[in-house]
């Protein structure tokens, strides 16, 4: 296994706190389908992340993060020749990722976002039919979102509520992004309203979400989409529920259906789905956290299509070594029909990784 090792010293700055991290994985991926001419890949990757945050947010804030991957192996089938990406070899490739990329500016009761940055609508953490612009990325085994390029407005008109609007920009006027949230707290739950326009499809969706407690943590999300084209008109649910025991045992499970049927859509709609990439109509996902030790954690998330009966599996093991170094070992499983994409995933694999990571 290939180490990626720090070779910048981070130093006190009165303006800017600088953090990040260096990661390196490397594994084996094994096809389990009989009909391949090859049934073992090597894949690996390496990445630097840098984030920088002014320190000085009373009337503004700066926020960027960005990423130096280089990616080897099977991971350079994923990545086309995009602007962000340089082909070092046939096995090697280097990209950049900004991931966040922001200006924040108050006045008064108002927040405004301007840049690239997660927005995230709803309760759910796998499963988010609400969150129509942050999806989740599903090459990432912490299941993390992707931030959008997009401006942003939160009032705070209460000490529990709050009133925000977003407006996704596009070179096309005619594809512009619209939506807007109101939130506040009920007899003690969190809920939320939601409504988005996307322009370029004509799609209006409407929506909800809760969130409190009965003893257990419970959640839900309901989004209800409408557009001219009646086979197009569908509407998503998920509820969940969330325990933690003694700061060592965390349970949650989440359940979805979708209404949707995808044949009715094209394949650029298709992304835009609630839920993507998650489109069978009904899906189950069991997530366990158990802390063994102040230094020995284990996490299992299991995903079930309940329409297939296709199964998504991900067991890891993390040890901290030091104060800011991490070892893992992860074991992954994934039937190729799990997601109902024919294009994401065409094979049943399973991925075996060890990683590294050093935070500053």
């Amino acid at each position: 296994m290939t180490l990626f090792l720090p070779s910048i010293l981070v130093s006190q700055n009165e303006v800017v706190d600088i953090s990040g991290y260096f990661f390196t994985s490397s594994g084996v991926l094994y096809l389990t389908e009989t009909d391949v001419s090859t049934d073992t890949f090597y894949l690996g990757r390496s990445t630097l992340r840098l984030n920088f945050v002014t320190k000085n947010t009373e009337f503004a804030k700066l926020d960027l993060s960005v990423d130096f991957n280089i990616f080897y192996g099977v991971y350079n089938n994923f990545f086309p020749l995009w602007t962000n990406v340089i082909k070092l070899n046939d096995e090697t490739v280097f990209t950049i990722d900004i991931r966040k990329l922001y200006l924040m500016v108050k006045y008064g009761i108002l927040d405004f976002y301007s840049g690239r940055q997660l927005v995230k609508f709803g309760e759910g953490y796998i499963f988010n039919p609400l969150n129509m612009f942050s999806k989740i990325d599903f090459a990432d085994i912490n299941f993390t979102r992707i931030g959008i390029d997009a401006l942003r407005a939160k009032i705070q008109v209460s000490d529990t509520g709050y009133f925000e609007n977003v407006f996704i920009p596009k070179t096309n006027l005619q594809e512009n992004e619209f939506a807007t949230r109101l939130g506040f707290t009920l007899v003690g739950w969190d809920v939320s309203t939601v409504g988005y326009y996307r322009k370029k499809f004509d799609w209006l969706s409407l929506g909800f979400s809760f969130k409190g407690d009965i003893v257990l943590g419970l959640y839900g999300e309901f989004l209800y989409n409408y557009t001219k084209n009646e086979n197009k008109r569908c509407y998503s649910y998920m509820f969940g529920t969330d325990y933690s025991l003694k700061e060592k045992f965390v349970f949650r499970v989440e359940y979805t259906h979708n209404s949707f049927n995808i044949n009715n859509f094209a394949q650029e709609e298709i992304l835009f789905l609630p839920n993507y990439p998650f489109i069978s109509q009904q899906y189950v996902v069991i997530q366990f956290n158990f802390l063994y030790s102040l230094i020995d954690n284990i996490n299992l998330s299991y995903v079930t299509n309940l329409q297939t009966n296709a199964n998504f599996l991900v067991l890891s093991y993390q040890r901290n070594l030091l104060h800011s170094v991490n070892l893992s070992t992860t074991l992954r499983y994934t039937n190729k029909n799990f997601s109902s994409i024919p294009t994401l995933l065409n094979f049943d694999a399973i991925c075996c990784l060890v990683d590294i990571n050093m935070r500053y």
